[in-house]
């Protein structure tokens, strides 16, 4: 039988984590323009603020 889904990454990270976020329309707005402007998805967006928050933490904290 062949196997039915999206086949794994390459990287093999796993996202099966998820959560709920409220925006201000002016949030959601920044968020549209980002994803618009660099080409990628929102989701995208969010994790790289994430990691950069986390650098900024490590780095200068």
């Amino acid at each position: 039988m062949n196997k039915r889904g999206r086949p794994p990454r390459d990287d093999g990270e796993v996202k099966n984590k998820q959560y709920r976020l409220r925006l201000s329309d002016g949030e959601e707005s920044i968020l549209d323009e980002l994803s618009t402007e660099y080409g990628m998805p929102k989701a995208e967006i969010l994790r790289r603020g994430l990691r950069m928050q986390h650098n900024l933490l490590r780095h200068t904290g």
